[in-house]
């Protein structure tokens, strides 16, 4: 990907509330009767063909975008030189084109499964392998529930981890019969696989010639009550507002019956609801971008244990232009990547992250992405109100577009976006761009490719998204995972799924190398204070001839570390070597479980660079953890400079100098 290399950074920071709390009246208050229950058993095909889609499909109406009070914050721009993404092994296709357009993608990720919803299917798969092991449409997932229409759509899921359940939301819809639905199943426990609490919820506002149905749901919980928000326009026509829907967590978990709560902001617009891990929050908080082009406006639901209040305030952002066209893809083909609603939002220790799409400028029609980071400040009960701490613009090369993002934060503050790239070349990649908590306000990292296209778009009508998903892996509370759409051989949609992590590696712990021990050459000179730091001071070995390799010099170390199987979350080595031009540096690590030195590095070599090699799969496996698996905590590594005969001649005797040799490790 080539970048604009025109961008600048200018950061808004603190862009304080503008408007005082404004309160959202209750509706109407219901009861939801005890749960159907489903087990996902007793579907006799485990793995169910896809069915031919309805003829209505899901229509996402807008709303025009108003020109928000003028303000002089500006957005960050650019990207860090590094890429922060590091994909990890797991990656494996998703439900493939069940007959619906678009997909709607999402994924609730859980210990060992992930629950995938497209339009209009529902799939469990193992984290492990990727094997799918489940797969049915949600007329048959929500049998029984007393369904008027096979008209559902709009699917989200996320996995809980406070109750450590799946939830699972999608709409029931039909504009003749006047019927507007919730569907929610809750999972029994952490395995999507057994049974699941399934209710239907009353959706429709208004009465008479005035009624409105859900659409574009969003979908979070805390440790009380799980929300669904929603935009609701008229059956005959007409903009009501966003509504919200509240209902009490703690039956849903048994399959019980909740109080269910309904509000309408007749002033707002795809109110996005925050999904939270953490286990002490009090309140849900929603965020919308819709409302105005330099305000994003947020509403915090709280008192969930009793009549909820829903309160709302904005927050001054910098200014954007709303996307001016579609985006273009090869061969002509148009794809409607939407407004500038905000697509997913999530939550973490007092700060909210959300994004959206927007156009380059007034003049450049490609498709960008904004992102922010706000800090809630305790708002509603502290006093004090929102503030905006970064936003940022990505921006892709010529031609291209990053569209359709989701974001996510995970426990050490890292950031994510998941993005379509499109342009002229590329059908649409599945991109990830990245950030640590310490990089310079508004940057990420480049955008790192996760998955591709294999054909071009044939449908003939040019939806795309219209959502896709990020979540947080519960087992370490870290780890990325999320899924997009691509273009499958067949010109069709599918999704694919796919696992990541952040390189935060300037907040890891430094290990320092122990005393070298000679293995191959003649020691020179240097001890471990040679190896702590980059500073000329070497640790210097002379090759020897070895049969079969060449001049060649190798040494071990032992790095003493406080790390376990069960708290190391990343591990990487550091290291500085220097030798001639035309010889070979290897790095490697002792597996304790072989007894074997395992192969981690091999590259020419890079004089006076430092490089770091992260180790994203089976680290554990380096970790000592005494007796016969070495020293508790113990990592051994080894280094290695060769020069290998050439035309049969044998070269002369070097010196493999290193100036830095370290491990680095974040704990969980």
């Amino acid at each position: 990907m080539r970048v604009c290399s025109t961008l600048a950074l200018s950061v808004a920071l603190v862009g304080l509330a503008l408007a005082q709390d404004a309160s959202v009246p209750l509706l109407k208050k219901r009861v939801s009767g005890a749960a159907s229950i489903l087990s996902t058993s007793s579907f006799a095909r485990q793995i169910a063909v896809p069915r031919p889609a309805p003829a209505e499909r899901p229509e996402n109406p807008t709303r025009p975008l108003k020109v928000g009070p003028a303000n002089t914050l500006k957005a960050g721009t650019g990207w860090l030189t590094q890429d922060r993404g590091t994909p990890l092994a797991t990656k494996f296709p998703g439900i493939a084109s069940t007959g619906w357009q678009p997909p709607d993608c999402d994924i609730a990720v859980g210990p060992n499964h992930v629950v995938q919803v497209v339009n209009s299917d529902i799939a469990f798969f193992r984290k492990g392998d990727g094997a799918k092991t489940f797969q049915q449409g949600f007329n048959g997932f929500f049998a029984g529930v007393g369904l008027q229409t096979d008209f559902l759509f709009d699917p989200k899921a996320f996995y809980d981890p406070i109750s450590r359940r799946y939830f699972v939301v999608c709409l029931e819809a039909d504009t003749t019969a006047k019927v507007s639905k919730v569907l929610i199943a809750v999972s029994d426990d952490s395995d999507p696989t057994g049974n699941w609490y399934r209710y239907r919820i009353e959706a429709k506002t208004g009465t008479g010639d005035s009624e409105a149905w859900l659409d574009y749901p969003g979908f979070s919980c805390n440790k009380d009550a799980v929300v669904v928000t929603g935009n609701q326009f008229g059956f005959t026509a007409g903009f009501f507002g966003a509504s919200f829907i509240v209902l009490q967590k703690a039956p849903l978990l048994t399959g019980g019956s909740a109080n269910v709560f309904n509000y309408l902001d007749v002033n707002s617009f795809t109110a996005q609801a925050a999904r939270t891990a953490d286990g002490f929050v009090d309140r849900i908080y929603t965020v919308s971008s819709s409302n105005s082009t330099t305000q994003l406006k947020l509403h915090a639901i709280s008192n969930l244990l009793g009549t909820p209040s829903v309160t709302s305030t904005t927050v001054s952002v910098p200014g954007y232009t709303p996307p001016l066209d579609y985006v273009r893809g090869p061969s002509g083909i148009v794809l409607d990547s939407l407004d500038t609603r905000a697509f997913t939002s999530n939550y973490r220790a007092g700060t909210l992250v959300a994004a959206h799409n927007m156009s380059v400028s007034s003049s450049d029609r490609r498709i960008g992405t904004r992102w922010y980071e706000v800090s809630t400040r305790g708002w509603p009960s502290s006093g004090a109100f929102p503030s905006l701490v970064q936003s940022g613009n990505l921006i892709g090369g010529a031609g291209e577009n990053l569209h359709m993002p989701a974001i996510n934060i995970n426990r050490r503050g890292a950031i994510s976006l998941l993005m379509s790239r499109t342009s002229q070349s590329v059908m649409a990649d599945v991109v990830v761009a990245s950030r640590a908590k310490g990089d310079p306000l508004g940057k990420m990292g480049l955008p790192k490719t996760m998955a591709t296209s294999r054909g071009l778009f044939s449908f003939s009508q040019n939806r795309w998204g219209d959502y896709f998903a990020v979540a947080i892996d519960p087992n370490d509370d870290t780890t990325f995972w999320g899924n997009g759409e691509t273009c499958g051989a067949n010109g069709a949609w599918t999704t694919d799924i796919v696992t990541w992590k952040v390189n935060d590696i300037d907040a890891a712990q430094v290990y320092a190398a122990g005393t070298p021990t000679l293995m191959q050459g003649s020691f020179i000179r240097g001890n471990a204070a040679s190896l702590s730091a980059v500073d000329g001071n070497f640790y210097d070995v002379r090759t020897k001839v070895v049969s079969g390799l060449g001049q060649t010099a190798t040494y071990e170390t032992t790095i003493s570390t406080d790390l376990t199987p069960a708290n190391v979350d990343y591990l990487a080595f550091k290291w500085n070597v220097r030798a001639p031009a035309a010889s070979t540096q290897f790095l490697f690590a002792y597996n304790w479980s072989t007894g074997q030195y395992d192969a981690l590095a091999t590259r020419p070599v890079k004089a006076g660079i430092t490089e770091t090699f992260e180790v994203v799969t089976n680290m554990t496996r380096y970790i000592g953890t005494g007796g016969t698996m070495g020293a508790p905590g113990a990592i051994k590594l080894a280094v290695r400079g060769l020069q290998p005969p050439r035309n049969g001649v044998m070269p002369a005797a070097f010196a493999l100098r290193t100036d830095l040799l370290q491990a680095l490790a974040l704990k969980k």
